[in-house]
């Protein structure tokens, strides 16, 4: 819906969207869009990232933390109880 809504994507060809990874924690798409002019794709990138929070948002849905932000969960010595 994100890619939609966007104004600043070109329309023709249309964009793409691909799950790359799917996993408990989250769901990785690749988004593939044109624009105008090279200097318009900052600009449209932007666009597209403020509509998948605020659609995301809408939804309900929390974004899963980056990848590197996950830290490693330590090895207890002890004994686990039962």
């Amino acid at each position: 819906m994100s890619l939609l809504s966007a104004n600043s994507i070109m329309s023709v060809p249309a964009a793409r969207v691909e799950i790359k990874s799917l996993d408990a924690q989250a769901i990785e798409f690749e988004l593939s869009f044109r624009v105008r002019d090279f200097e318009a794709a900052a600009a449209a990138r932007h666009e597209v990232y403020d509509l998948i929070y605020r659609h995301t948002r809408a939804a309900g849905l929390a974004l899963a933390q980056p990848k590197e932000a996950v830290a490693p969960t330590a090895v207890s010595s002890q004994p686990a109880s039962p």
